[in-house]
């Protein structure tokens, strides 16, 4: 819940995201619906973007490049499982390679045919991405942030879904919240002494901080030294939503207990710290095998597939829900 509003958000911010958020899960589980809710926030006609998304794991990867250069914040929709073993690897390499162009703000040097160098350009979105399965690539998985959607994981009752859509659809609640924030980061850059120049410095100075606190917080929680400061890195950007938001809240003289929570020690904040701490600790344990039987785990427990005896047919088949299996 935290992420479905950070990470639509982090585009108003003048510095260029770092974070692709991946969205996992078996069919039918709320993918679609939390990467739609994510783009609301950016629909210009109320009605935009419901039961559809920009992009889609089947475009080209000079298609792709283009949408994460010139969009503010785009979707990488429907990573499903390939038949085909080449279709497959080709998909995870270029949705590899476009996470970590993100991530490192580059991108490929190309040459026309003189010889000169090709104008390159490089990402400004925040990606998303949905899949079926987790990504196998461990060098990826460094640099996204997890959000996996399986049974309960959205609420069990439709009102809370209904409410979400109605904000959207219905209001145009997120959207004409974002601009407001742009208009607000508008007003502080236009009134901050040195311009827009020196408002980007000092963001950049408060990611900085922010990441060293975040650092400070995984040690505190035990999460081993390993690639800390990547996933640091991770957390940092999308929790610099929060900081903007804690400087709207205290300019418009929000009580303290408003403010406070988008603190980086809040409930909010540590849940994506939480997150992105998890997700490092199974990074360092990932191995191919453990990815097949975590993979198989999350289909069982999502009810879609049962296990079979092959030696006695007449006993009951495991489904992986119950706590004993």
């Amino acid at each position: 819940a935290t992420l479905a509003v950070v990470v639509p958000l982090r585009p108003t911010i003048p510095l260029r995201p770092k974070a692709t958020v991946y969205i996992y899960g078996p069919k039918g589980k709320g993918k679609g619906f939390l990467a739609e809710n994510m783009m609301h926030f950016w629909a210009r006609h109320r009605g935009d973007w419901h039961e559809e998304l920009p992009g889609s794991a089947k475009d080209t990867v000079a298609a792709m490049e283009n949408a994460v250069a010139r969009t503010p914040i785009w979707v990488i929709d429907d990573l499903a499982p390939s038949p085909v073993r080449r279709q497959a690897e080709q998909e995870d390499a270029k949705l590899g390679d476009i996470t970590r162009a993100i991530f490192n703000n580059a991108t490929k040097l190309r040459m026309n045919s003189d010889m000169t160098a090709k104008k390159s350009n490089k990402p400004m979105t925040q990606l998303i991405m949905t899949g079926e399965n987790e990504l196998s690539t461990p060098s990826v998985r460094e640099r996204i942030i997890p959000i996996y959607m399986g049974k309960g994981k959205l609420h069990p009752d439709s009102a809370p879904t209904d409410a979400l859509n109605d904000l959207a659809l219905e209001r145009g609640t997120p959207a004409r919240f974002t601009f407001q924030l742009i208009k607000y980061i508008r007003y502080a850059a236009t009134t901050c002494p040195g311009g827009w120049a020196y408002y980007a410095k000092n963001l950049e100075r408060a990611r900085t901080q922010l990441k060293g606190q975040i650092k400070d917080l995984m040690t505190e929680m035990g999460a081993a030294s390993g690639n800390k400061e990547r996933i640091s890195t991770l957390a940092a950007d999308v929790l610099l939503t929060f900081f903007i938001l804690e400087n709207l809240a205290r300019e418009l003289d929000m009580d303290d207990d408003f403010v406070e929570q988008f603190a980086v020690d809040g409930d909010m904040s540590m849940s994506v710290i939480q997150l992105v701490t998890n997700a490092h600790a199974e990074n360092q344990q990932s191995a191919p095998g453990i990815s097949l039987v975590r993979a198989l785990a999350q289909l069982l427990a999502s009810g879609e597939a049962h296990v079979i005896s092959g030696d006695d047919p007449s006993r009951p088949p495991i489904e992986g829900t119950g706590e004993s299996e």
